[in-house]
């Protein structure tokens, strides 16, 4: 199955992300727009992984030991793209979750999952084969949009897969951040 880590949002976060998505789409000529309830952070990214490793993934998550904190949106990029670029909304820089990512990624590399090594740099895909209708200024459009401070306080592991046809995201296992655990 297709696995991730990633942190899910609540109704008034999403609720928060499409007004910036219906934004986009407002100056786009075109562009496959994320649909509200598909809109998530990625911490790891575990591609397709064997049911026989779920124990070790749930291990892993189990083993972060972190108090929630606040992360806060900042900018508005585009990942160019020849047939349309992936449209992000990110993320200021934040030791905590630098931290969580780093905690992940270390216990299950220690558990033998070979990882993507590249920098961590979270964002939210809004849209991808996104083509705006006229030159923007990512800067000036990043300051338009509301930033949001979003409360981290569990983090899931989700299953990508299709249902009737339609992409989804179906979280199979949530901590609670809390050190208490």
């Amino acid at each position: 199955m297709r696995l991730f880590i990633g942190i899910t949002f609540e109704d008034d976060i999403l609720n928060k992300l499409q007004n910036t998505i219906d934004s986009i789409r407002k100056i786009s000529k075109e562009g496959n727009f994320t649909t509200k309830e598909r809109l998530h952070l990625t911490l790891i990214f575990l591609g397709e992984v064997a049911d026989s490793k779920l124990v070790s993934i749930e291990e892993s998550i189990d083993s972060i030991d972190m108090e929630p904190f606040y992360i806060e949106t900042n900018n508005i990029g585009l990942f160019k793209r020849r047939w349309g670029d992936i449209c992000w909304i990110g993320f200021k820089e934040s030791a905590p979750l630098q931290e969580l990512y780093n905690k992940l990624f270390h216990k299950l590399r220690q558990n033998g999952f070979s990882l993507d090594n590249r920098p961590y740099t979270p964002h939210v895909t809004l849209g991808r084969k996104v083509v705006l209708s006229k030159k923007r200024d990512l800067k000036s459009l990043s300051l338009e949009i509301p930033k949001l401070l979003v409360k981290v306080s569990k983090i899931s592991l989700i299953k990508s897969h299709h249902v009737d046809g339609k992409l989804t995201y179906t979280p199979i296992m949530t901590r609670t951040l809390d050190k208490s655990n």
